[in-house]
């Protein structure tokens, strides 16, 4: 029986006896491309992520300042013991702000390009009796400039500039002005509310342009509330010396008429 014979191998070119003798070098420069791309595609992910959400809003942080202004003085909505220690001691948990709060709002430009703030004004979300449990007074040698406040009262409780001894003025503070923040920038608002007779929860809408848009972010934050001066309190106590000592009916009158806000 004869065995099949296998068909001759053709003879290979000189380019096939080129490329099988190269070969490996061929491997590792695809290999090496390969690499690069994705290399590429790996680094360059972050900036693309950051180009896709470029129109997004600025960040905010929220601190309350209010240590900074003259009156210092707190109310609770219950009544409160003697509080013991002088101006430096921690006060009783619970308790607000009273006649004006300050805000500190950090506005940082992530939106990838420059915006301009336009208006400033507060949101009320929540608005009651003013807190009369107990009244701690106290005052500061000294105070931070004053530039923008806000009368929680108001229709609407728009950024108005402030006078020397905290006044608000009539003029919105946006309509004579703007304030320009660039691409990854930082601009720190100092905003003063103001209270009436009535307990305050409010938010800041911050309006900016932004790309040919108008736009607003909102800046929230526990310390956003602040209550009026009650006409009376079940406890008041103001400081004298290191101790602390209770306020008489006539005495608490005297400060809440002289700390009231005009309106």
């Amino acid at each position: 029986m004869t065995e099949a014979r296998q068909p001759a191998e053709a003879p290979k070119t000189a380019w096939e006896r080129f490329i099988k003798k190269h070969a490996f070098l061929y491997a590792a420069a695809l290999t090496a491309l390969v690499t690069a791309v994705v290399t590429a595609l790996i680094t360059n992910v972050p900036k693309t992520v950051e180009s896709v959400f470029s129109g997004d809003q600025p960040k905010i942080s929220v601190e309350d300042d209010s240590m900074s202004l003259i009156d210092l003085s707190m109310v609770y909505a219950d009544e409160i013991d003697r509080p013991s220690g002088g101006m430096s001691a921690d006060l009783p948990r619970g308790g607000v702000k009273a006649g004006h709060t300050r805000t500190k709002i950090v506005v940082y430009n992530s939106t990838g390009a420059a915006i301009r703030i336009t208006d400033l004004r507060a949101r009320i979300t929540k608005r009651s009796a003013p807190l009369s449990g107990a009244l701690v007074a106290r005052t500061s040698q000294g105070a931070a400039s004053e530039i923008m406040g806000v009368g929680l009262w108001q229709d609407p409780p728009i950024a108005r500039a402030l006078g020397r001894k905290h006044e608000l003025g009539s003029e919105a503070f946006f309509a004579v002005q703007s304030i320009d923040i660039g691409k990854e920038q930082t601009q720190v608002l100092e905003v003063t509310a103001f209270a009436d007779e009535h307990y305050y929860e409010y938010d800041i809408d911050i309006s900016y342009h932004s790309g040919g848009e108008q736009k607003t972010v909102v800046a929230r934050g526990d310390s956003m509330r602040v209550s009026g001066y009650a006409p009376t309190y079940r406890s008041a106590f103001r400081p004298n010396g290191e101790r602390y000592e209770p306020m008489s009916a006539e005495e608490v009158a005297s400060w809440t008429s002289s700390h009231a806000v005009d309106n």
